[in-house]
Formats: structure tokens, C-alpha cells, sequence
């Protein structure tokens, strides 16, 4: 599983806009984690800038070349991680179904994905 986590820091007394996250409306560092089901982090990367997305953190700390170096299976069948919405869908990055005409099977899906992702939540 792979998230971001933003930790909140003292009002920094110069070039506050820099770390300032308007979403959870704090100045605050990011880093981003992979955590196995078991709530062990395999791979932190930060911190960063708390005003990043997600996205652009994955991007700045090369794990997607990590993964798609490392990440592969047998026959070459790549495994995947499990995000939330804010990462991209590839073959090395996998997340929930979006949208309002979900089929029983994609919102059981993504309702028994969102139960394991917890472990990546508390890690």
C-alpha cells in the first residue's frame, strides 16, 4: 500500500507559502510511505514540501522506476501497489473504482481494499 502523510510543523518564519498545506490548512512536511498489510514501512521517501500532492511527491522520489525495475513477478507479470485516489492507475500502481454506476463487484472490491488499506493509514 502507498500513501502520503502530512506532519504538522511550527510556522516557519520565512517563506511560509512553501510549506503550507492549504488542504489540511497547517504549514507541515510530507512524506510519502509503502507499508506491507502488516503495518511495516518497505519504502518512506521525505520529507518534502507539505504543499505537494501525492502525485508529485511519487513523482520527485522515483519509485515508479524502483518498481519497475523491482516489482515483477514471474513471466514478468508486474505486482502492484494499492493507493488511494490521488495516485495515478498503471500497471504498478493500482486504486479504487471511481465513479456512480459501480458494479457489486467493484464496490466489494473496493470496500475489502479500503478495509486492508488501513494498515497503511496507521503505519
Amino acid at each position: 500500500f502507498i500513501d502520503g502523510t502530512v506532519r504538522a510543523i511550527c510556522r516557519p518564519t520565512h517563506n511560509q507559502h512553501v510549506v503550507y498545506n492549504g488542504h489540511k490548512r497547517v504549514h507541515a512536511l510530507k512524506y510519502q510511505a509503502v507499508a506491507t498489510p502488516d503495518g511495516l514501512i518497505t519504502h518512506l521517501y521525505g520529507p518534502v514540501a507539505g504543499r505537494r500532492h501525492d502525485s508529485g511527491v511519487l513523482g520527485e522520489s522515483g519509485l515508479l522506476d524502483q518498481l519497475t525495475e523491482h516489482m515483477n513477478g514471474p513471466g514478468g507479470v508486474p505486482y502492484a501497489l494499492y493507493g488511494d485516489p490521488a495516485y495515478p492507475r498503471n500497471c504498478y500502481l493500482q486504486k479504487g473504482y471511481g465513479g456512480a454506476a459501480l458494479t457489486p463487484a467493484q464496490q466489494l472490491f473496493n470496500s475489502r481494499m479500503s478495509a486492508a488499506r488501513i494498515a497503511v493509514e496507521w503505519a
